[in-house]
């Protein structure tokens, strides 16, 4: 949070010089990464610590799906992220 926070400021506060436009799509790659981790987490964090081995949830390989497709989502989006704005 405090990154996003961060980011908005900077897009904001940093003028509307050649830079915005980086600035901008930084704050995006920013937004996408945290859409695709921050719910995830939260919603999985303790059911997926909770599960028992011998019971799994019905729909446990579909979670894994998700959470696999936007595990490879994330990294780049932060690594976009940390470019855009450097």
């Amino acid at each position: 949070m405090p990154t996003l926070v961060s980011a908005v400021a900077v897009t904001v506060l940093g003028g509307s010089d050649l830079g915005l436009a980086f600035r901008v799509t930084g704050l995006l790659a920013l937004l996408i990464w945290a859409l695709g981790h921050v719910p995830r987490h939260a919603r999985d964090q303790f059911s997926i610590l909770d599960w028992d081995p011998d019971s799994l949830p019905k729909d446990w390989r579909e979670q894994v799906k998700l959470w696999e497709r936007f595990a490879s989502v994330r990294p780049w989006a932060a690594m976009a992220a940390f470019a855009l704005f450097s």
